[in-house]
């Protein structure tokens, strides 16, 4: 969907310099922005109709050592599937190192932690943070997976190629550009003007993706959502993608 009466979808991957938002503004195709918090992403896209994001929202805890939609996500990806990291419990992803976050995970939810998980802890913290002490943003804000994502722009068909691989990044491109057709120009225009250390196409990529998904009309959208629906603290845990139908 296009146009004025499209939604206004900002599609979020966490970089190495913060987050990278995607979003198409009228007049002015497709452009990006890289912000610093996830809370300045926040005010600067408030008058966003969604904001899709690649962290998970919603955390497990000791009666739910699992969220649902990470093992609904699995099932779907099938070659992907290890793209899915099991999140830690909020106490874990508050730890001081990967040793106590590992302790704290086993205790409350029965395993151990990933050293890929314990990457992206300060971003779950930080969103959690905001989510928390702003309950009515969960309304817009979203969480989403890359390759659940792509799974559905694609037909209901997961990606061959890992992202980190060369072959990854065309066939990424290649989809979404069937989506956007200034999916190529967003990609060279991002990295020309920002460096590898801050900003990985993958990272580009992605927020494209979450982007695209968002500016589906409502019944182009599916959710990955199981019992118990939300965590311990009320926040919705779930991944939203749009309908291979659509």
């Amino acid at each position: 969907m296009s146009g004025p009466d499209a939604p206004l979808s900002v599609g979020v991957d966490g970089c190495q310099a913060g987050w990278i938002a995607v979003t198409a503004l009228d007049g002015a195709g497709l452009t990006y922005r890289v912000h610093s918090s996830f809370s300045e992403l926040l005010a600067s896209w408030s008058g966003a109709d969604r904001i899709l994001v690649d962290i998970p929202i919603g955390l497990p805890w000791r009666d739910c050592p699992s969220r649902p939609c990470d093992g609904q996500a699995r099932a779907l990806l099938g070659p992907r599937a290890s793209s899915v990291f099991s999140p830690p419990s909020r106490r874990a992803s508050r730890a001081a190192d990967i040793v106590q976050a590992r302790a704290w995970n086993l205790d409350e939810v029965g395993r151990s932690l990933s050293a890929q998980a314990w990457g992206i802890c300060r971003k779950i913290v930080e969103v959690d943070q905001v989510l928390l002490g702003n309950p009515g943003a969960s309304r817009k804000v979203i969480d989403i997976h890359p390759e659940v994502c792509l799974w559905g722009l694609n037909g209901g068909r997961p990606m061959r190629y890992r992202k980190s691989k060369a072959e990854g990044i065309k066939e990424r491109l290649a989809l979404l550009s069937t989506w956007h057709p200034e999916a190529e120009n967003l990609l060279n225009r991002a990295l020309h003007e920002t460096r590898r250390k801050d900003v990985q196409s993958d990272d580009v990529l992605d927020a494209l993706a979450a982007h695209v998904t968002g500016r589906a009309v409502s019944s182009e959208l599916r959710r990955l959502v199981g019992v118990p629906s939300e965590d311990d603290q009320g926040l919705p845990m779930q991944m939203l993608f749009r309908s291979a139908a659509g």
